[in-house]
């Protein structure tokens, strides 16, 4: 008798188990994807604040490029004036020392290096052939 009421008892419940254990499943299934749904718009805007981001790091760049460029250019003339001076001088003079020579030559490669050429470096040749002489 018990062994009967437990069939008669599985057969009234499986047609409604049929119809819950998919339905249950298919909620899951449904809730997994909203949650997944709900990640990908999350790493979507946290890609968008990046790329963002990215662009603003790439106009700091281009601006410290211009920025360095004019730097540079700067520089370079500071050089070739101070260059120019000191060179026409010491070929006034008609001699040189040895901290002279060792101070214009740094100046004139780094000159150099900044771009600077020319009527400069036509001056530091005639220059390096200047007799040097002891400071006293």
């Amino acid at each position: 008798m018990v062994k009967l009421d437990l069939l008669a008892l599985v057969d009234k419940l499986t047609p409604v188990l049929v119809v819950i254990i998919p339905s249950y499943f298919s909620f899951k299934s449904t809730k997994t994807s909203k949650e997944a749904d709900k990640r990908l718009e999350g790493l979507s805007n946290k890609i968008d604040t990046l790329e963002k981001s990215v662009g603003s790091v790439e106009e700091i760049g281009k601006d410290n490029q211009r920025n360095l460029t004019i730097i540079g250019k700067g520089l370079q003339r500071l050089q070739r004036f101070r260059l120019q001076e000191n060179l026409k001088n010491a070929l006034k003079r008609g001699y040189t020392n040895q901290h002279e020579l060792e101070e214009l030559s740094k100046l004139y490669e780094s000159y150099v290096e900044l771009g600077g050429n020319g009527a400069i470096r036509v001056l530091f040749e005639r220059f390096l052939e200047l007799e040097i002489r002891e400071e006293k």
